[in-house]
């Protein structure tokens, strides 16, 4: 069997387990979960919201639907560490009434720009809401690709969809909790997945070039081996490149992954000089094209990255 029929089997495997847990669960009833209201408006009224990058305005337009407008700060295609502060950006930040962000110096520029908003607008730090021993460090400073790990960012949805009580929403208490539990439902039957799609694997350490997935690694016992160490972005000297080059070949590596907001380049030369190995591209879901639809949308990008992790670790569906 070829790697492409491999792949195409275990795509077609996770659809079908996705697609069984999410009609298990959607069987199952819900319970309405009470909230607090506190009344920054008198009369409910669409809301405006601010999101730093892709995934936290997806859970949010997920959940709140037509009750808001949401707006994303990281344009598509756009590396979100390189995302240039715009006039607009400045005046959406100031106008809206919650944004959601991710901060620690991820993107400096618009979190200053947070900070030196008017009030009584609510500003949530993605960050803060993981637990704190959760918390990974990235060089000096905290991880902040929480997202690409679904338990992780499962988690910290909860809280931000919890926050929202603060509103008075233009959405009825029945239907916000059914969009919150519809969102709920696809988020653990996508969990369900990546545990079981990276529960039989033959290799454990996930070479990237990017220190992007230790959220991921950490939560389904597996490793990140990043090429440029500890930091994000940071420089790659050579010592540091023949050390994961030898540590490829000692622990006979199959696939070098990077990310689809950075160039091939240096993938290939390690996989090359590990003798011969496969690069695959993964999806840093910082800033897919939206206009794309539900094909490309947060669950489909995460299902592609588990179909093409599983591949490069030789993992096989129970």
């Amino acid at each position: 069997m070829t790697q492409g029929e491999s792949n195409s089997k275990f795509r077609m495997l996770v659809s079908a387990l996705l697609i069984g847990l999410l009609l298990l669960a959607g069987c199952e009833g819900s319970q309405a979960a009470s909230r607090q209201q506190v009344n920054r408006q008198s009369k409910p009224r669409r809301l405006n919201v601010v999101a730093s990058i892709y995934p936290l305005g997806f859970m949010l337009k997920e959940v709140l639907g037509k009750a808001a407008t949401v707006t994303n700060l990281t344009p598509s295609g756009t590396e979100a560490h390189e995302a240039e502060l715009s006039t607009k950006a400045v005046n959406a930040i100031d106008t809206a009434d919650l944004v959601v962000y991710i901060g620690g110096g991820f993107q400096p520029a618009l979190e200053a720009a947070i900070k030196k908003a008017p009030k009584p607008q609510l500003k949530l730090d993605a960050l803060n809401l993981l637990d704190g021993s959760a918390l990974l460090a990235q060089g000096k400073k905290a991880d902040p690709h929480f997202w690409l790990d679904p338990i992780q960012y499962g988690a910290v949805a909860d809280k931000i969809i919890a926050a929202l009580g603060e509103f008075p929403l233009k959405l009825s208490q029945p239907e916000l909790d059914f969009r919150r539990n519809a969102f709920k439902t696809k988020m653990d039957a996508l969990i369900a997945v990546y545990r079981s799609g990276l529960s039989n694997c033959g290799h454990k350490d996930i070479f990237t070039t990017h220190s992007a997935f230790g959220y991921l690694a950490q939560s389904f016992g597996l490793n990140q081996v990043a090429i440029g160490g500890g930091g994000d972005h940071a420089e790659v000297t050579p010592r540091q490149l023949a050390t994961v080059i030898d540590l490829a070949k000692s622990r006979a590596a199959t696939t070098i992954f990077y990310e689809d907001t950075e160039s091939e380049k240096m993938a290939a030369t390690v996989a090359r000089e590990a003798g011969g190995l496969n690069t695959q591209e993964l999806h840093s879901i910082e800033s897919p094209d939206e206009s794309a639809g539900p094909s490309q949308d947060y669950f489909a990008l995460m299902e592609e990255n588990l179909v093409k992790l599983a591949a490069g670790l030789g993992c096989h569906a129970p």
